[in-house]
This record gives structure tokens, sequence and C-alpha cells, in this order.
């Protein structure tokens, strides 16, 4: 799964050369990928999600306990205070967390978006 699969609501700037317009030819084989969230540019990098994954011992204490989590990696893209409202938070500090556990079928499935459209790969789970 790809970044525009995963960023649904953000929209692609450029590929590679910073300036440059971006098409699906461009991006293939590029290094990273701009998009731009509510909080700014993020580049995706091509390795992103072999490298990041979640992790509880880095987590957040604003977290609620519960099955999931923000962990140090978060970049402050908004993407899961978007996707989740009711579930995800912005701190003052510039960074989201988990304000309040799903509690219906609902609530479930949109934090599971939220962790699966993290660029970072900050949201975590206990499954």
């Amino acid at each position: 799964m790809g970044p525009s699969e995963l960023f649904p609501m953000a929209k692609r700037l450029s590929c590679g050369n910073m300036g440059r317009s971006a098409s699906s030819a461009d991006t293939e084989g590029a290094e990273g990928v701009v998009f731009f969230c509510s909080s700014g540019y993020i580049k995706w990098p091509s390795s992103c999600r072999e490298v990041y994954m979640a992790d509880r011992e880095n987590s957040f204490h604003q977290n609620v306990p519960g099955k999931f989590f923000v962990d140090s990696q978060c970049i402050d893209c908004d993407m899961c205070s978007e996707t989740a409202p009711e579930n995800f938070a912005r701190s003052e500090k510039g960074h989201a967390y988990v304000c309040k556990q799903p509690e219906n079928e609902e609530e479930e499935r949109l934090c599971e978006n939220a962790q699966s459209s993290c660029p970072v790969e900050a949201i975590g789970s206990d499954e």
C-alpha cells in the first residue's frame, strides 16, 4: 500500500525534486513523495513503511490506557485526528495522542484506519 492509499485526503504536491509536479509515472522509483496535510508538508520516503513501527515503550504519557497508542515518532500531521476525531487529539507539545479508546465498532474501524494512514507508523495497537 502506497502513500496515495494511506493519504486519501492529502494533496500530492511534488515528487523527487521539490517544485516538480508529480504524476503517477513520476512517483515510480522516486526517493519519496511530498504530501500536504493541515500542519504542512510531509516527505514520504520510499522506505518509510519498512523502517518505522510504533513502540509502546516510546509512547506518550497522554495516551489513555487501552489498545491504541501514539509513540514518539509522531510528526503531528493531524491525519489521525482528522480520521478519528473522537479518539485522537493533538497536544500542545506538537504530537498526537489517544484521548479516548474506541467504544464501539465504528470507532474501532476509524482508529484502525488512522493507524494504517499514519505516515510514520507512530500509532500502535496491542494486536
